[in-house]
């Protein structure tokens, strides 16, 4: 892949955070992404023992430990993965109240987990490679038939058809992000 580099196992990656716009990115070279309404969480697999962040990079560890045994079986010895903590209800969609309640009481078996970026790996640096190709290496390295760890899917092109259908049926909005580049914009079309 261009763009990575070998390095030591940074620790927590401060997160590059969405710019919030009116609507969504017309042009090509985007890539669109349901917007999750939970906690923004970093996975980290590193040495003996995975550690969960949050955006702050406060160590949620104990919170989120369910997330992590799903995080040891990866095969990997080591990854930084960038993505939303979330309760779903029923229909699938994200609730942010049961997942402020299920944290207070000390976590839940409800918590899952949509992987949207993979930011290291085996010692490399991914951050400076493309996203797509980030994307790919993170469903290879998830894959699937995990119960509370997903990759997030997304669309390519124009994200207006992807945000109404957003609004339509409940969710928050969208994220775009810029392709090819490196992750360095970001930005929320909420729907509300």
């Amino acid at each position: 892949m261009r763009g990575i580099r070998r390095v030591r196992y940074p620790g927590f990656i401060e997160p590059c955070l969405a710019t919030l716009i009116d609507r969504p990115p017309r042009s090509r070279g985007w890539i669109h992404e349901i917007k999750f309404d939970g906690y923004r969480t970093q996975l980290h697999l590193h040495g003996a023992r995975p550690k969960a962040f949050t955006r702050r990079g406060n160590d949620w560890s104990k919170r989120f430990d369910n997330l992590l045994s799903e995080l040891v079986m990866l095969p990997t010895r080591e990854c930084i993965i960038d993505g939303e903590a979330v309760v779903q209800d029923e229909q699938g969609l994200t609730d942010f109240g049961a997942l402020q309640d299920d944290l207070a009481n000390g976590g839940s078996d409800r918590i899952v987990y949509f992987a949207f970026d993979l930011l290291y790996l085996d010692g490399h640096d991914l951050r400076r490679s493309g996203l797509l190709q980030r994307k790919r290496l993170l469903a290879e390295l998830v894959g699937n038939g995990h119960r509370r760890l997903h990759v997030s899917d997304h669309e390519e092109g124009s994200g207006a058809a992807m945000f109404k259908r957003a609004c339509q049926i409940g969710i928050e909005g969208i994220v775009s992000k810029r392709a090819v580049q490196e992750a360095a914009f970001a930005a929320a079309i909420r729907c509300v």
